[in-house]
């Protein structure tokens, strides 16, 4: 799967609000490279009511190719292999938490 790297601390507008990636970074699993964004959002916008943004750690996967390629825009882009293991996935969650000491962890 190809992932576009996004600009680092640049605020990203969405229909329901905004976000921020804000670290780009890799932990090592296994002799693997697995990359990992940590971000937040902003204030978000819902059908009921406004809310304060949260922090969230989001794992697209094993980096297999490193930005070996830029799209059009010219973003950096790598090959990535998503982590469907879910005792990879457990091991990989209770680290990036004791790390960073954020709950919210999504896996692509």
């Amino acid at each position: 799967m190809d992932y576009t790297h996004s600009p680092i601390g640049e605020e990203v507008e969405a229909i329901g609000g905004s976000y921020i990636i804000d670290t780009e970074d890799c932990l090592t699993y296994e002799g693997k490279q697995v990359l990992y964004l940590i971000g937040g959002t902003g204030f978000m916008r819902s059908c009921c009511s406004p809310t304060l943004g949260l922090r969230y750690i989001s794992v697209p996967g094993f980096v297999k190719n490193w930005q070996h390629k830029k799209n059009a825009d010219g973003h950096p882009v790598s090959d990535i292999e998503p982590i469907k293991d879910d005792t990879m996935r457990k091991t990989i969650r209770k680290t990036l938490s004791d790390l960073y000491n954020i709950t919210n962890i999504e896996f692509w």
